[in-house]
């Protein structure tokens, strides 16, 4: 197989890992069966320079699913999941790139600065007496979800602990 060819190929699998659906990296896993064992796929051994763009792909396409989440805009929308669904993308996201070996500390941080944003927002409308089902998970996993972005609890609005339901009690891990 000739390289442009090759490269074409793994062009046309970037897309279909870019515009995946709620979880990118069955995909990717999907597109790795096909490129490399799959009977009808082009039966290649990818090299770590064909595998890195695969990986930016589902990595791409998780932060843009995690933002869509956190972004107030979206509220109204049917696609919107919340800061629920968000965490579970971040556990993923986060839990994907220990596996192919990728440093998630910059993504940690986009997420966290979109995250601190959405809450200073909520908490300002929630004065105001808008109310909003954006923060859709208890307590104790909001509490998960701003340990594992590492953000400093000064950094969050005062009255951010109102933003969830009342639920079992939510207690944070100090992280240094």
């Amino acid at each position: 197989m000739i390289n442009e060819e090759r490269e074409l190929i793994i062009q046309e699998e970037l897309l279909i890992i870019r515009d995946s659906g709620e979880i990118p990296e069955i995909v990717f896993h999907s597109t790795l069966e096909y490129l490399t064992h799959d009977a009808e796929g082009p039966a290649m051994v990818l090299t770590e320079e064909e595998l890195s763009p695969l990986h930016e792909a589902v990595i791409a396409r998780y932060l843009e699913i995690i933002c869509r989440d956190l972004t107030a805009d979206n509220r109204s929308l049917s696609l919107f999941r919340g800061v629920e669904r968000a965490r579970v993308n971040w556990t993923r996201l986060h839990n994907f790139c220990q596996r192919v070996q990728i440093e998630s500390a910059q993504y940690r941080k986009v997420v966290a600065q979109v995250l601190i944003a959405f809450i200073t927002l909520e908490c300002n409308e929630k004065q105001v007496g808008q109310t909003s089902q954006a923060f859709n998970c208890s307590p104790a996993h909001f509490c998960e979800f701003i340990t594992a972005l590492h953000i400093p609890l000064e950094q969050l609005p005062q009255d951010w602990h109102g933003l969830c339901a009342p639920a079992e009690s939510a207690t944070f891990k100090t992280t240094k």
